[in-house]
């Protein structure tokens, strides 16, 4: 599907959200003209909070096991299977508190395509850099269970060669966002198919 004037397009459907100022002045400064497609997901806070909640409760389900197991035979099989499934929520219940602080930590991240040059924002540091300044997309293939030898995400590599992982979002079969990147980056002779590992 093309995009339109004054369409903008996340992930493959029209961006809901507004581009954050500071993006929005730094592609105006370096005159990168209109945006066209973004990829900006917002705070990582409701999904961190979703992932502790999760945890927490999973928690709470297996403190609430260990009380039971008090009032069971220490010796008995009811005993041993239930200390395993109380074992199992605690276990997956951590799990999904470490996930929560990664999460949060890994901090807010959006990706922005404009006419004439690319802007990343990672937290609350802005880079950005005009296409002919781009050196090279490259996909990254998957190494774990059903991605193990299917493109993951792409790795932008920047004037100063710092890469930016941008990751593939299936949507109805595409990616638009990184069908217009791979256009945009194509359209000015930047190399794009050089799979990495």
């Amino acid at each position: 599907m093309a995009t339109g004037e004054g369409q903008t397009f996340s992930g493959g459907t029209a961006a809901t959200g507004e581009t954050p100022r500071a993006v929005e002045e730094t592609a105006r400064q370096l005159g990168f003209g209109a945006l066209i497609c973004k990829r900006d997901p917002g705070s990582p806070a409701i999904g961190a909070s979703i992932w502790l909640v999760g945890g927490i409760c999973l928690m709470g389900v297996a403190y609430g096991i260990s009380v039971m197991l008090s009032h069971v035979d220490p010796f008995s099989l009811e005993h041993s299977v239930i200390r395993v499934v109380g074992s199992a929520f605690a276990l997956t219940g951590l799990y999904l508190i470490v996930t929560a602080f990664v999460v949060a930590i890994g901090g807010a991240r959006g990706y922005f395509i404009y006419a004439n040059g690319f802007v990343y924002r990672h937290r609350r540091s802005i880079q950005a850099f005009a296409w002919h300044e781009a050196v090279a997309l490259r996909p990254r293939l998957g190494r774990k269970g059903r991605s193990t030898g299917k493109v993951t995400y792409y790795d932008l590599i920047d004037p100063d060669g710092k890469v930016i992982h941008i990751p593939l979002m299936i949507e109805n079969g595409r990616d638009e966002f990184m069908d217009r990147l791979i256009a945009l980056m194509s359209r000015h002779g930047k190399p794009v198919n050089a799979t990495g590992e």
